[in-house]
């Protein structure tokens, strides 16, 4: 009886390790509408009509951590999550077209991205090391919320601090 829990296991993780997961597929209609949207598309333009139209990106700032703040140097170091909206029309499509699609999920290198880095950067790393997602919508509009550790100059008054 002690052994049966055990054999019970076994069998079922014996099972698995054979299903065949024929039926498991992404979704065609995401996949297609990613090979039209990238067949003609370059990440190294930025999405405008013409060379004069600006193109506007909202940005949110969320502070998630405070991970050490430098009192001597003037240094803050945060964590922190950099939303970035803006419209870009090459990646637009209609959702009757595909199947209903209405968001697709992309990796941010696949298209165009602000080149944003902080101002006051006490850090000479401005690079983006965690690989995110860009999320399109339908009508054009590209969200990227790629978490960043910022190391900023911050001016400290620190006459009464006890060191």
């Amino acid at each position: 009886m002690k052994a049966f829990p055990l054999i019970l296991h076994v069998l079922i993780i014996v099972i698995i390790l054979f299903i065949k997961f024929d039926y498991i597929y992404g979704n065609e209609d995401a996949k297609r509408l990613y090979d039209d949207l990238m067949v003609n598309y370059n990440r190294h333009r930025r999405p405008a009509i013409s060379p004069n139209e600006p193109t506007t990106i909202k940005l949110k700032l969320r502070l998630s951590q405070i991970i050490d703040v430098h009192e001597i140097d003037q240094i803050m170091t945060c964590s922190v999550w950099l939303k970035q909206v803006w419209i870009d029309n090459k990646l637009a499509w209609n959702p009757k077209n595909y199947g209903g699609v209405s968001v697709l999920y992309v990796p941010y290198e696949m298209i165009w991205v602000p080149d944003l880095v902080l101002y006051n950067n006490a850090d000479s790393n401005y690079n983006i090391t965690i690989s995110t997602k860009a999320t399109l919508h339908y009508s054009g509009q590209v969200t990227w919320e790629p978490p960043a550790i910022f190391k900023s100059l911050c001016q400290i008054d620190v006459q009464w601090f006890v060191f």
